[in-house]
This record gives structure tokens, C-alpha cells and sequence, in this order.
């Protein structure tokens, strides 16, 4: 077992951000300015970075907890839980995208269902074993 300490408290930062982001589109739609070129820039921008904060997890992140969490097949489950949460993804966010393209009255329903509801109703449950700074 590795005595590395990893610090999640960025990774938690980033997905409050990423909650706020998505909460601010929702708004942007059932306001009707979500089509204004300010929050399809935020909307690009926001898939940007999304992109690379996920590949950060799934390249270095995830593989360090996961050998850390050899042996304790709670941790194990939710890592996996984790990473099928990542692979569906791309499903929310071409709803998303098409919503906006089209200028659907459907954005503020496609925004609500991200993220998935494992991850929104038991968020604390599934993260404490992860929680700020654990040796790994």
C-alpha cells in the first residue's frame, strides 16, 4: 500500500463548480437567453473543461484510489460506480447541446438530469470513503 496522501478537496471544488455552471443554464433557458452568444460560450467552455478535469480523474486519479483501495470491496464498487457514471456522460451532454441548438423548450429538463441521480442523492454517502486527504 502506497503512503501517498491524496487531497480530493479540488476535485470537490470543481464538481460544485460544475453544479453552479449547470444551475446557471437552467436559468439561462427558462429565462430564454440561454441561445446568446454568452452562455453558449459558458456551455463550450463548460464541456472544455469538463473534458479535462474527467480525463485528469480517469488517467490519475482513479488508479491511485484504486490500488489503494485494494482489498476493501466497498471502495472498489464505488470507484466502479464512479467510472460508469463518467462513460454516461456523453449522453447528457448531446442532449444538452441538441436542446440548445435546437432552442428547445426541453434545455431546462436536459440540464436537471445531470448529474446522474446516483451521484446528486447520495453524494456523501458514496464520496466519504474518499473524503478530503486519505493515505492511498
Amino acid at each position: 500500500m502506497t503512503t501517498d496522501t491524496i487531497d480530493l478537496t479540488v476535485m470537490y471544488a470543481a464538481h460544485d463548480a460544475f453544479r453552479r455552471d449547470l444551475e446557471r443554464l437552467a436559468k439561462a433557458a427558462v429565462d430564454g437567453t440561454a441561445a446568446s452568444p454568452g452562455v453558449r460560450a459558458g456551455w463550450d467552455n463548460f464541456k472544455h473543461q469538463l473534458h479535462i478535469h474527467h480525463t485528469a480523474e480517469d488517467s490519475d486519479l482513479w488508479p491511485r484510489v484504486e490500488r489503494g483501495a485494494t482489498g476493501r470491496p466497498r471502495d472498489v464498487a464505488l470507484l466502479a460506480a464512479m467510472e460508469a457514471e463518467h462513460a454516461g456522460l456523453g449522453a447528457l451532454l448531446a442532449a444538452v447541446d441538441t436542446a440548445l441548438r435546437d432552442r428547445s423548450a426541453e434545455l431546462p429538463a436536459c440540464v436537471h438530469a445531470w448529474p446522474p441521480p446516483s451521484t446528486t442523492t447520495s453524494r456523501t454517502r458514496r464520496t466519504a470513503p474518499f473524503r478530503s486527504s486519505r493515505r492511498y
